[in-house]
């Protein structure tokens, strides 16, 4: 997993690998963009310690999940 040099809130998972955050266990893809998440009720900033790189696996990922803005979603 690298943070991406031009954008400090976009993680970015090795080929082959994808995002779990690692409190929840929700898988996200092969990039994710940091911002803030709900933990036990609070809104709380997110940080790339959050995460763990896995193995891609269809069973695990579906491409057809769409992207959630925090913001909107509150």
């Amino acid at each position: 997993m690298r943070i991406d040099e031009n954008n400090g809130r976009h993680l970015i998972a090795s080929e082959g690998m994808v995002l779990k955050r690692i409190s929840d266990g929700v898988i996200f893809g092969s990039e994710v963009m940091l911002g803030r998440v709900l933990i036990d009720g609070e809104i709380v900033p997110d940080f790339p310690e959050n995460y763990i790189e896995i193995e891609a696996s269809e069973e695990d990922y579906n491409n057809e999940n769409e992207d959630v803005d925090i913001d909107e979603a509150l």
